[in-house]
């Protein structure tokens, strides 16, 4: 396998893991709004259109684990339907980028 495609298989991983720890930071934020404290007042919510587009980049499987593992946004219909076509959307334009990077033979035998 070719450095253009480990580098994509790394940005993929990476970017994967920056989207579980926003959903993360979104979630303990969240939290914190509803308790009515703030520990940091300057602290905002992630809007959902930037989730979306993370999940649309790729990032979906990373989103959807932290969504489980801190149970956040998982009864959100109105945002779940968007989220699950966006990251569909997003793992397939990865594996046609990884077939047009000519990848895919190597990754599957």
């Amino acid at each position: 396998m070719d450095v253009a495609c480990w580098a994509f298989l790394v940005f993929v991983f990476l970017l994967n893991g920056a989207a579980f720890f926003v959903a993360r930071y979104d979630k303990k934020v969240a939290e914190a709004g509803r308790r009515g404290r703030r520990s940091n007042p300057g602290a905002q919510r992630v809007p959902e259109r930037g989730l979306l587009l993370l999940a649309a980049l790729g990032a979906g499987p990373g989103l959807a684990l932290a969504f489980q593992a801190y149970r956040h946004k998982t009864r959100k219909v109105r945002f779940l339907v968007p989220f699950w076509f966006a990251s569909v959307v997003g793992v397939v334009l990865a594996g046609l980028w990884l077939w047009g990077l000519g990848c895919l033979p190597d990754l599957l035998g």
